[in-house]
C-alpha cells in the first residue's frame, strides 16, 4: 500500500508531496474487539482514512468508535493498481477527531484511541506498534541529493508522460513487473540495512 501511495501522491512533486522522505517499517500487534468479527466475520475492523491525524470519514466516532472501539481496519487495494498484496490499514490514535495541531489534553482524554502497550480486545486497547526501522526515499528512487535533483527541473514521476525526468525508477506506473521489482528493492534495503532483523518478505 505504501508503494502506492508513494507513487501515486508523493513523488509526482518536486520537492515531494508533505516532504516525505522516508519510509518508516512497523511491527504491529492487533487484538480487536470480539464485536468486530461478529459483524465482519474476519479479525479487521472497516478501514477508515486518517489525513494529519484525523479520521476524515463522515461520523467516525458515532458510526465506530462508539459501536466497536477504537478498531484496526483493513483494505485491500484495488487491483487495477497493479501493486500484489497491496493493503491499507487504519490505527486510530489518541484524539482522532482532531488533525495533529488541534488535539488537546481533554479530547485525548475523551478519546483515547486504540494504542496500548498490550492490546487485549477491549476498546481503547487495540494495537501496538514498534519501529523496526526505515530506508529513505532517495536510496529507493537512486537519488543522491533530492534538493538538487528538483533544482534541475527534474521530476521522479510525470503522471502525464507516465515517465520521471532524471530518473526511470518509477516510469510505467501501472506496469505490475516493474511495480514487484520496485517492491523488491524496498526489501533489499530494509534487508541490507537491518541483516540481524528478519527481512520483509
Amino acid at each position: 500500500g505504501v508503494m502506492w501511495y508513494l507513487h501515486n501522491e508523493v513523488v509526482r512533486m518536486c520537492p515531494r508531496h508533505y516532504n516525505i522522505s522516508r519510509l518508516l517499517r512497523y511491527n504491529v500487534t492487533i487484538f480487536n474487539p470480539p464485536s468486530i468479527f461478529a459483524v465482519r466475520q474476519g479479525q479487521f475492523g472497516h478501514f477508515v482514512q486518517f489525513d494529519s491525524g484525523m479520521c476524515t470519514v463522515p461520523d467516525c466516532k458515532k458510526a465506530w468508535w462508539d459501536k466497536f472501539g477504537y478498531m484496526v481496519g483493513c483494505q485491500n487495494q484495488n487491483p487495477e493498481f497493479k501493486y500484489k498484496n497491496s493493503y491499507w490499514y487504519s490505527l486510530p490514535g489518541r484524539c482522532p477527531s482532531e488533525i495533529w495541531s488541534n488535539k488537546t489534553k481533554s479530547c485525548e482524554h475523551q478519546e483515547p484511541g486504540g494504542s496500548c502497550s498490550s492490546p487485549n480486545g477491549t476498546g481503547n486497547c487495540t494495537w501496538h506498534a514498534e519501529l523496526a526501522g526505515e530506508v529513505s526515499v532517495d536510496a529507493l528512487s537512486g537519488i543522491k541529493d533530492i534538493q538538487a535533483f528538483c533544482a534541475a527541473g527534474n521530476l521522479e514521476y510525470n503522471e502525464t508522460t507516465d515517465r520521471g525526468q532524471g530518473t526511470d525508477f518509477w516510469d510505467e506506473k501501472l506496469n505490475a513487473t516493474r511495480n514487484e521489482g520496485r517492491v523488491l528493492k524496498l526489501f533489499q534495503l530494509f534487508a541490507s540495512r537491518y541483516p540481524q532483523k528478519d527481512a520483509l518478505s
